[in-house]
């Protein structure tokens, strides 16, 4: 049984061009594969980029600064919809804007995950009452929405992986652990831009040698 049949065809010379036309669309295809894969590659190394610069930014001292008195103010009883302002917007205004990267499918949402989902959760969970004050106060919903999206979305993601963040309660019971580790990286980040001068010790200094003059 013949599967192909070659008889008159032809390879080289005229009556090829079959061949070479097929051969062409191979080496293209192999081609646009190899582009592909390229591409991939860069787009998850850029992804990759992306999330660790928001991290590197979150975890700064400028962040923990803010987080910090977000957390005295919560330990002293301050009522969630009343917290300091200018940390609490400065919080606020960076997850909108992960949040917002997020929602137009410029930033990986699985990585975000992998990397910023606790803390998302966490400080919606925080924030919400802020949140909820100045919409009211506006008269505009849309205040932070981008912000609850990605903290929906990352508890969704939680319940898929059967992971559980933290919630209120633990939150609460956490806080003067949580005030000790803010200023315990402050503390560090302060040193390690500390200038240490120390005394100079006394030098003896050598009195040059003077040859004797010829006799």
């Amino acid at each position: 049984m013949t599967l192909i049949n070659t008889d008159g065809m032809a390879f080289i010379g005229p009556g090829s061009e079959w061949f070479w036309t097929a051969v062409s669309g191979l080496i293209l295809a192999g081609t646009f594969i190899a582009i592909y894969r390229q591409l991939r590659i860069a787009r998850n190394a850029s992804a990759v980029g992306q999330v660790d610069l928001f991290y590197r930014e979150w975890v700064s001292e400028r962040y923990t600064r803010y987080t910090l008195e977000v957390f005295i103010a919560l330990r002293d009883g301050t009522d969630r919809a009343n917290l300091p302002e200018g940390a609490a917007k400065a919080l606020t205004n960076f997850w909108e804007k992960v949040a917002t990267l997020t929602r137009g499918g410029h930033l990986d949402r699985k990585l975000l995950w992998n990397d910023l989902s606790a803390a998302c959760e966490l400080w919606w969970s925080v924030l919400a009452p802020f949140v909820g004050r100045w919409r009211t106060a506006e008269g505009d919903l849309r205040y932070w929405e981008n912000f609850e999206w990605l903290a929906g979305l990352m508890a969704e993601m939680d319940q898929r992986a059967g992971v559980q963040n933290w919630g209120d309660t633990t939150i609460l019971n956490s806080l003067e652990r949580l005030i000790t580790g803010c200023l315990d990286f402050i503390r560090i980040e302060q040193s390690l831009r500390t200038v240490i001068v120390a005394s100079p010790e006394a030098v003896t200094v050598a009195q040059p040698t003077v040859a004797a003059p010829p006799a």
